[in-house]
């Protein structure tokens, strides 16, 4: 070989080392600008379909890919969905649109969780499309799982027009390993916001109140439902002192729950306290705290609360109605025993008071008074118990109140003014007009007893019609057992001493009195008189302002003459 030919030669490997150095060179470019890109897309991108679409455009661009494609599985049916499509298909529909894993090249790399690199894509037996690979001139194919930890996400692909390099598919590797925690995050995230979105709808919805409070007790966040139970705007109790809301009987209990709750991580307890209403005074509320104190995301004590008000007040009547139902079934017993004997007593005293001569005689008549006496307790403890005998008749109140008149001022003291307000007119009513004598004379007897005898001032009877709505029943009535319509009031106001609520509580119980010689049967009796008509009393009172009772009674159908 000559000197020339062998420089020639020497030439030309240099030409050859100098044309793989700018490969190289041109290829690290592309993988480095291919890493940039794909970088720069998942940071830019807000959503899943965003970061797909630019990680293929990418590759189609970076590494002269001239298909690439990336699936996701979906892990109920066990399927491959494409979700991006660069190059020379942009459809994401089609033969490969669903590839179940384990079927066909993209199927066999989800299956077996290993990427598949081939440069002689002619020939290759996991491309079936042989045909179609020869068209496109495709030469290289290069596959890779998306993988977060062993737990499969799905696989990007991409065949190009020229063998793949080694540091095209380690870039490759790379970029199935960004795909795969890129998606996890963007679902993460899309997990995470359908989760608030769900909380948020929970708590804007929901007919109890969420509120969170710190360890003192100070209200950090009051959720929308705050104004729906409570009256008042989120905005207005952030900040204070959750125990300002609470009434004062119950704070020494409602401070030992919390306390108890704070000391226990994740503990939870229940109370029943009462908390002020913005509009409506105190109410009872149901309240559930949870202590999350430790939890980074809450650090607070979780607060469900809800009304019960009108729960109370049902299960307060259910209550009082049972007892007062006991105690009638107890009163009508021990009356009718009595008074099995009081007539005994009194027939028997009678035939003694025929034979006996004028110095036993005045004793055998005070026997009789007294017995007749004990025969008056036993009518009022049936009238209490409903269970005394009626005759049932269509009665004008008013009427009825009238001729009462002369009774009842010689009932009171004359210091005390009876005035009377009957106008005419009025429904009937079916009752016995005896028992309505009775509890009118009770009432009235009470009124005056209220104001004393001694002591000036004004029983003031009062009638008239009444309509009774559902609403006012449940408000004013929930204890007994009415029904919307027309009910004829009698009303019996005074200006005593009036009562508190622990008096007013307690007033129609029998034997309970506050008088030094009271027997407590007499409202009693009138209680047992209304209910017995299908009626309810309705008593306000206020220390040092009087009371007034008022009782309804259903109107009786008004008659009519017959049409001709």
């Amino acid at each position: 070989m000559s000197r020339d030919d062998h420089l020639s030669k020497e030439l030309a490997t240099l030409r050859d080392r100098l044309r793989v150095l700018e490969d190289a060179e041109r290829e690290a470019a592309r993988v480095l600008a291919m890493d940039r890109a794909l970088g720069w897309g998942v940071l830019q991108s807000k959503t899943l379909r965003e970061i797909l679409d630019r990680s293929v455009q990418a590759m189609v661009e970076n590494l002269d890919a001239a298909l690439a494609r990336i699936w996701l599985l979906d892990e109920q049916e066990n399927v491959l969905v494409l979700q991006a499509s660069a190059g020379l298909y942009t459809h994401l529909t089609g033969a490969h649109g669903r590839i179940p894993v384990g079927s066909l090249k993209i199927g066999s790399i989800a299956g077996e969780r290993r990427p598949h690199l081939t440069n002689a894509v002619v020939g290759d037996p996991r491309v079936p499309d042989q045909e179609w690979a020869k068209r496109e001139r495709l030469v290289s194919f290069a596959g890779y799982p998306l993988l977060v930890g062993d737990r499969l996400i799905g696989v990007v692909a991409m065949f190009a027009r020229r063998p793949l390099s080694d540091l095209v598919l380690q870039a490759m590797a790379s970029v199935a390993g960004r795909i795969a925690y890129a998606v996890e995050r963007i679902r993460s995230e899309e997990a995470l916001a359908r989760s608030e979105e769900r909380f948020r709808a929970l708590v804007e919805h929901s007919s109890d109140a969420v509120s969170l409070l710190d360890a003192q007790a100070t209200i950090v966040y009051a959720g929308p439902s705050t104004r729906r139970v409570l009256g008042y705007e989120s905005e207005e109790l952030i900040g204070t002192d959750a125990f300002r809301l609470v009434h004062p009987e119950d704070i020494p209990a409602a401070r030992d729950t919390l306390s108890r709750i704070v000391a226990e991580p994740g503990s939870t307890l229940n109370a029943e306290i009462r908390l002020l209403h913005r509009n409506r005074g105190w109410i009872w509320a149901e309240c559930v705290g949870t202590n999350c104190l430790n939890n980074p995301q809450v650090r607070g004590v979780i607060v469900n609360y809800r009304d019960i008000t009108e729960r109370k007040r049902t299960e307060q009547a259910i209550r009082q109605r049972e007892k007062m139902e006991s105690l009638g079934y107890l009163a009508s017993g021990i009356a009718h025993d009595f008074n099995n004997l009081l007539t005994r007593i009194i027939g028997n005293a009678s035939m003694l008071l025929d034979d006996a001569d004028p110095g036993r005689a005045q004793r055998v008549r005070e026997v009789i008074a007294g017995a007749e006496r004990a025969a008056y307790l036993t009518r009022q403890l049936l009238a209490y118990s409903g269970k005394g005998a009626f005759t049932v008749e269509r009665i004008d109140v008013g009427r009825l109140i009238r001729d009462m008149e002369p009774l009842l001022r010689a009932s009171v003291p004359e210091t005390i003014a009876l005035q009377l307000e009957t106008p005419e007119n009025l429904p009937e009513i079916e009752a016995d007009a005896e028992q309505i004598r009775q509890a009118l004379m009770n009432l009235v007897i009470n009124a005056a007893e209220a104001i004393g005898e001694h002591n000036r001032g004004c029983v003031h009877i009062r009638t008239g019609q009444h309509d009774l709505d559902l609403d006012e029943i449940r408000r004013d009535f929930s204890r007994e057992e009415l029904i919307p319509g027309s009910y004829v009031a009698i009303e019996v106001r005074d200006t005593g001493i009036g009562m508190d609520e622990s008096i007013r509580s307690r007033i129609f119980d029998p034997f309970f009195t506050t008088k030094f010689l009271g027997r407590g049967l007499g409202l009693a009796a009138v209680w047992g008189i209304v209910r017995a008509g299908r009626g309810a009393i309705r008593v306000s009172s206020a220390p040092g302002k009087g009371s007034t009772f008022q009782v309804l009674l259903p109107a009786a159908a008004r008659r009519f003459a017959r049409q001709i």
